[in-house]
């Protein structure tokens, strides 16, 4: 059972200033501030802006209290790096939303967070690489490093919030956000905890953006998915953050859930490192397993959250095999990709992406695909969503995360 949420996007510091925008068609992404991008063709990304406006506060190693508020960028240690920054935001506002505070404090041990991510602490990892280069080993300040191991913020948000039972992280390239959703139900099946956060996180930076630049897959003006001019993606940064509990555990508690997580499948292209399998298969074969363990027929999903890079190669892919898998039913199932306006989390894009699709269930509203027009030839057939949300009740939505190496996992929400 999906019982609470929190997100930090470019177009809000918590999952409903961030839903509000995405509804009305707004885009988060502006020119890039955080370095100087005048070398590369794109100077767009969607940024955070103020880390001001960000909530992260919570008394170290105990659970978050709800009237706690106000920002925190040292944690007694260290400062932060911006990826745990937003973790730490998206964790809290999801312990609020599901009142979670006494669980953690009475039961840590039964409690667990599952975080992916693919940059981890890497805008201090560029800090500190910057400053070795330029002042040397011996004035470069190690202290960066302590925020910049790959399992580090997930580590350190747990500790924060007290959180004692499992704690994982997942690095499946543009996939793991999702991947963290399968790990954090399958803890919970098995027993070993009774609540588990569980989405993803990622922050912006160079580095990041020069590797996708040399690869040629931002885009040279507005990211458009599935678009007949679409030309690329544009990056952006932040978390998403959902609260999966047990329906024994929600109900001790009195907890109406939100939705429930019927199912999470993966599967590997093993096609390329960059590219998707042009034909679909391993994002078919991961949706086809998704709507198996959810036992739902193609025709009972209502809504697709598509993974929609904007990328000529992704959109064409995923089209395909979103064709392969409902058919004939494809003409009466909504499709949106949000990465037009709040950017591509890469790690962090499932967790943001599955707190869209359980808003848009709770809510009755499907999000828009901003910048969409026309409808690319070789995506015809998707009922893309346009401009404006899409006043809409389902039963059941599903939210795609497609990643580098061809990783691929499919989430399924329903309603209750």
């Amino acid at each position: 059972m999906v019982t609470g949420y929190g997100a930090v996007t470019a177009l809000g510091r918590d999952a409903h200033s961030t839903w509000r925008r995405l509804c009305a068609g707004e885009s988060g992404v502006a020119q890039i501030t955080l370095f100087d991008a005048s070398p590369f063709y794109s100077h767009e990304a969607a940024e955070i802006k103020d880390l001001q406006g960000i909530s992260t506060r919570w008394p170290i190693g105990r659970a978050v209290s709800s009237n706690n508020s106000g920002l925190q960028l040292f944690d007694g240690r260290a400062s932060l790096d911006r990826g745990s920054i937003f973790l730490r935001a998206a964790c809290r506002e999801a312990v609020h939303s599901a009142d979670l505070a006494e669980t953690i404090r009475v039961r840590p041990e039964r409690v667990g967070l599952v975080a992916g991510t693919t940059l981890g602490g890497m805008t201090y990892g560029t800090r500190f690489y910057r400053e070795y280069r330029a002042r040397g080993a011996g004035r470069a300040h190690a202290s960066l490093l302590r925020d910049y191991l790959l399992h580090g913020q997930t580590e350190c948000a747990a500790r924060s919030l007290g959180i004692g039972g499992p704690v994982v992280t997942v690095t499946n390239a543009c996939a793991a956000g999702t991947s963290a959703l399968g790990i954090a139900s399958a803890f919970i099946r098995a027993g070993k905890a009774d609540v588990v956060l569980a989405g993803g996180f990622d922050s912006f930076c160079e580095f990041i953006f020069a590797g996708f630049s040399s690869l040629q897959a931002i885009a040279r003006e507005k990211c458009r998915p599935f678009d007949r001019r679409r030309n690329g993606m544009v990056l952006g940064e932040g978390a998403g953050i959902i609260a999966l509990e047990s329906g024994l555990n929600a109900r001790s508690r009195e907890r109406v859930p939100r939705t429930e997580l019927l199912s999470v499948a993966d599967s590997c292209d093993a096609y390329h490192i960059t590219r998707p399998d042009p034909g679909g298969e391993g994002a078919a074969r991961a949706m086809a397993r998704a709507l198996k363990e959810a036992e739902l027929e193609p025709a009972e999903i209502g809504y697709v959250n598509a993974h929609g890079t904007g990328t000529q190669s992704n959109d064409e892919a995923e089209a395909v095999a979103l064709a392969k898998v409902f058919g004939a039913e494809l003409q009466n199932v909504l499709v949106s990709s949000t990465k037009a306006a709040v950017g591509h989390l890469l790690g962090g894009a499932g967790g943001v992406e599955a707190v869209f699709t359980v808003m848009a269930l709770e809510d009755g509203s499907l999000p828009p695909t901003t910048n969409h027009d026309v409808i690319a030839p070789e995506c015809a057939g998707l009922q893309v969503i346009r401009s404006r949300a899409i006043e809409r009740r389902v039963d059941a939505a599903m939210s795609s995360s497609f990643g580098f190496g061809g990783q691929n996992s499919v989430a399924v929400f329903g309603a209750v």
